[in-house]
């Protein structure tokens, strides 16, 4: 959704998979078979009308072999040059419960650049 300088995003997936190997157990797999639920909400505002977005979000992914729900908060900001010609993107983001593991955290710096998207 896009409105007057504001964005919002959401997003829910379930996947489902089978090994070849019907006995194959490691990460996300269990006796060869996977069942993952992803969501995600992002919202962003433009700060300086079509060159500065401000953006946060918050995801999840659970694994039917997870023990906790893997999260991730994140705040970022978006550079736009020559329209959308050209993106400077640099985000920052929380990880808890990383791979499942209670307990277990994470935190990362991306940047990115994008060239006509």
């Amino acid at each position: 959704m896009r409105y007057h300088g504001w964005s919002a995003d959401a997003e829910y997936n379930r996947i489902e998979a089978d090994a070849v190997d019907r006995g194959f157990t490691h990460g996300v797999y269990d006796n060869g078979e996977a069942a993952l639920r992803t969501y995600m909400v992002k919202a962003g505002y433009m700060v300086i009308a079509d060159k500065l977005e401000l953006v946060a979000g918050y995801q999840g992914t659970d694994a039917d072999t997870y023990t906790e729900t893997w999260t991730s908060t994140l705040v970022g900001a978006n550079w736009f040059i020559n329209k959308n010609d050209l993106k400077l993107q640099t985000t920052f983001q929380q990880s808890e419960d990383v791979k499942g593991v209670p307990g277990k955290k994470q935190d990362e710096l991306f940047a990115q650049v994008q060239y006509v998207f």
